[in-house]
């Protein structure tokens, strides 16, 4: 169990127990495999050059966070929270991230590649050369966000919000009625039947 300020550098990290909580934990050039960080209050979380396998980061609340040329591969994250933090070169694969609080985040080269966002909130987060790929963004929230230049090839877009976040995004034609769905409803229009 982690409960002071931790620094993890230049090591592969495995591990069967649960880190519960850390004022500051630091890693930096690691690969971290199989380790659970179900619930814990990590406090600041500083990532560099880090590969995340197989980890549980179910329930972790971070009040600062900060990753940078790291991945994240075949990760469980549902209902974590990261509020305003930054994600600079990364690359999250075949990772489940239902219900995760991303508000505020800065995303700048960020590769998403089959992961599960389901009723993800991203409210004001902004996106520069982002890459939704095959991800599942069902009910995702996107108020006051920007996604400008983000692309999103065989996504689910389905019932996603904040619709005028999308404005130069790149969709294919699959996409196009669920995202004029929410562009409308952020435009105030009603469609009626008569």
């Amino acid at each position: 169990m982690l409960d002071n300020a931790t620094e993890w550098s230049d090591a592969w990290v495995t591990s069967d127990d649960t880190i519960a909580s850390c004022s500051e934990l630091s890693i930096s050039g690691c690969v971290v495999r199989d380790v659970r960080f179900t619930g814990a209050d990590l406090g600041a979380l500083h990532v560099d050059n880090t590969i995340f396998e197989r980890c549980d980061f179910s329930g972790v609340v971070a009040d600062s966070i900060d990753i940078v040329q790291s991945e994240l591969r075949d990760c469980r994250m549902d209902a974590f929270s990261a509020n305003g933090g930054r994600w600079h070169d990364v690359a999250i694969e075949r990772c489940t991230m239902r219900d995760v609080s991303l508000r505020g985040t800065t995303w700048q080269h960020a590769e998403f590649a089959e992961v599960m966002f389901a009723r993800a909130d991203f409210t004001n987060a902004t996106f520069e050369h982002a890459c939704f790929e095959r991800c599942d963004l069902t009910e995702a929230q996107f108020w006051h966000a920007s996604l400008g230049g983000a692309s999103f090839p065989g996504s689910r877009l389905d019932a996603v919000r904040g619709g005028l976040a999308f404005r130069g995004a790149r969709i294919d034609l699959t996409q196009v009625t669920d995202v004029a769905l929410t562009v409308f409803e952020g435009l105030e229009i009603v469609v009626v039947e008569e």
